[in-house]
């Protein structure tokens, strides 16, 4: 009884946001459910330039739902983060679930398999990159401020850093794998240990400097952590989370190192299409997904007609993958 008080008081906030789609350049109306992160990821991938918010408001969930559904604001894409333990929901018509986050993991050693992978090795090797391990709280200390907090400023700017800043991190055994050239560090990334497989948890570049990865301050990184665990016994290294839309940056650079993806089920993203526009069949288009269906975790694809071979993309550890033609979709 308590929990059911507690989830009738609970409310959610929520917004119309309104802007260019990127591709189409037509009007795209989108309402919006989550945190700040997850509406600036959002903005980001949705509209080409400026947006507004047209109206928000907060409203207990299963009522938030119930206006979403009925798209009393006109809407042409529902986005409802949820917490999956408080709520339980069933895709309808038009709707899909998707995890809000993908993890994913590589079987160590390391190895190059595609052209992207390959170049970055040979980029390593041509640069005369090499590492070291530090282990005391000290030089860690220095990279989370030094490396990892300027480039998550540069890249992500709303993400918040305040827990690493403030020390979170020496909760758990820690380990700083340094990529240097010469004399000079580049960059470096944090190896979280406690759970079955070591976690690569945090990468960062000097000063947040971006131009270091073109001469392989990250791919460097995975490289010679995949490396330095292989060798002190480990057979896999955990690469951590990413975006559950195909095209995001962070998930396509892990997809280079062959990884086996897995899903997180601490939270999902409810996604609705309720409008059929230029705006929506271009995001559609633009934007595949991971979702689920059952308890199957599939690559969600939508195309026009029969997708061409070459373009079937392919996931390890996916179920399958759910081709939509838009063209019966509506």
């Amino acid at each position: 009884m308590v929990w059911i008080a507690m989830l009738c008081i609970m409310k959610v906030r929520w917004k119309v946001l309104e802007g260019e789609e990127k591709a189409s350049g037509t009007r795209l109306r989108i309402l919006f459910s989550g945190d700040d992160t997850d509406c600036t990821y959002v903005i980001k991938m949705a509209f080409k330039g400026e947006y507004r918010v047209v109206s928000a408001g907060k409203l207990p969930p299963r009522l938030f739902l119930l206006m979403a559904r009925a798209n009393v604001l006109n809407c042409d894409i529902l986005f409802f983060r949820y917490e999956r333990k408080k709520m339980s929901l069933s895709a309808r018509r038009h709707e899909f679930i998707l995890p809000l986050w993908i993890g994913s993991s590589i079987e160590l050693p390391i190895s190059a398999k595609n052209k992207s992978a390959r170049s970055d090795v040979r980029r390593i090797i041509r640069n005369n990159l090499t590492y070291r391990i530090e282990d005391s709280p000290s030089s860690i200390e220095n990279f989370i401020n030094e490396f990892w907090i300027p480039t998550i400023q540069q890249r992500y700017p709303d993400k918040d850093t305040d827990r690493m800043r403030n020390g979170e991190w020496r909760k758990y055994r820690c380990e700083l794998l340094v990529v240097q050239n010469g004399v000079f560090d580049l960059s470096g990334a944090v190896i979280r240990y406690g759970d079955s497989v070591p976690l690569l948890w945090m990468n960062g570049l000097k000063d947040g400097d971006l131009s270091l990865w073109k001469i392989g301050g990250i791919s460097a990184s995975y490289y010679f952590a995949g490396k330095y665990l292989h060798e002190n016994g480990h057979d896999s290294v955990n690469l951590g989370l990413s975006r559950p839309f195909l095209n995001d940056g962070v998930l396509m650079y892990k997809k280079k190192w062959n990884p086996l993806f897995w899903r997180s089920d601490a939270y999902s993203v409810l996604l609705k299409v309720m409008n059929d526009s230029c705006a929506t069949r271009a995001f559609l288009a633009r934007n595949q997904f991971f979702s689920y269906y059952g308890d199957e975790l599939c690559a969600t694809v939508f195309d026009e007609g029969v997708p061409e071979e070459k373009d079937v993309p392919f996931f390890k550890g996916i179920d399958c993958i759910k081709h939509i033609d838009l063209n019966t979709f509506f």
